[in-house]
C-alpha cells in the first residue's frame, strides 16, 4: 500500500487562490507531504463552490487541477 499525504490550505478567497505564486522549491522540501492543495470559496457569480490548485513538485508535477474529488470529504466537515 502506498500512503500519500497532502497539506491542505484554505485561503480566504478564490482571488487569493488564483493570485498565489507557489514556491515550488519550498514545497518540494516540505517533509511529510507529497504536495499541497490550496482552496478558497468561489465568488457567488462564478457558478462554482470553490477554486483550488494542487502542487506536487516532489513527483515532477508542478501543478495539476484534477483533485476536486479528494476535497469533498474535507469540505463536508468544514
Amino acid at each position: 500500500m502506498i500512503l500519500v499525504s497532502f497539506f491542505k490550505v484554505v485561503l480566504p478567497s478564490a482571488k487569493a487562490v488564483t493570485d498565489l505564486q507557489p514556491q515550488l522549491d519550498a514545497i518540494r522540501q516540505c517533509p511529510g507531504s507529497s504536495g499541497v492543495i490550496i482552496t478558497g470559496i468561489a465568488p457567488p457569480e462564478s457558478g462554482y463552490d470553490l477554486y483550488s490548485r494542487f502542487f506536487c513538485p516532489k513527483h515532477g508535477i508542478d501543478e495539476v487541477s484534477s483533485l476536486h474529488c479528494s476535497l469533498s470529504k474535507f469540505l463536508s466537515s468544514a
